[in-house]
């Protein structure tokens, strides 16, 4: 398979500058020298790559989310647990009474 001789950023300078103006698609691929084909072949790419980088932010919001109230949750169990042992402290360090 032959290697492009475009970058994937030289491929979406080219796709924003035909997205400004539609109407002269044709001379941006002569200038540039790829067909109207390859155009929109990137175009579409492009576009997919885009629709599956915001599932993937979604997601990741997601899983950010869920790890959030992971970590609120452990905090507050710390929170108690060190409630628990200064109360435990307390007990033990008063003299015992006698009935």
């Amino acid at each position: 398979m032959k290697k492009s001789k475009f970058s994937e950023s030289r491929k979406r300078a080219i796709v924003l500058e035909g997205e400004k103006d539609t109407k002269n698609i044709e001379k941006l691929c002569e200038q540039h020298q790829i067909s109207v084909a390859t155009y929109y072949k990137w175009k579409q790419s492009q576009s997919v790559e885009a629709c599956e980088d915001k599932k993937r932010l979604c997601a990741l919001e997601k899983e950010n989310v869920k790890l959030k109230k992971m970590y609120l949750e452990s905090q507050l169990d710390k929170e108690v647990l060190l409630e628990a042992v200064a109360m435990l402290k307390k007990m033990q360090a008063q003299p015992k009474q006698m009935p």
